[in-house]
């Protein structure tokens, strides 16, 4: 069933080759609503949301006072010191060097 997708509302789930309608709870594991699969990486152009721990998703933007980190393409509360990255308020990313 997995090879031809899993019904409206539910998550591929690889790793146990089940449908499911959440993903497991690891703290890595996100439920990717454009491929409808849980995934530990979220796709290029998507971050990482664990800000609420009970549900994990990959979204566009992350939520309010967190920061999109490139580096781990996750939304973090606190950017990276290593690579070293700016938090840019106004944007909601880390960056490589402050904007002027």
């Amino acid at each position: 069933m997995l090879a031809d997708g899993c019904s409206d509302g539910y998550y591929a789930d690889y790793s146990i080759r089940q449908c499911v309608l959440e993903c497991n709870n690891s703290l890595y594991i996100y439920k990717d609503d454009t491929t409808m699969q849980c995934v530990d990486q979220c796709p290029f152009g998507t971050f990482g949301d664990y800000s609420n721990m009970t549900i994990k998703k990959c979204r566009i933007d992350c939520p309010a006072d967190w920061y999109q980190d490139n580096s781990t393409w996750t939304c973090v509360t606190r950017c990276p010191i290593y690579p070293s990255y700016y938090a840019d308020l106004h944007l909601g990313k880390c960056l490589d060097r402050c904007r002027i």
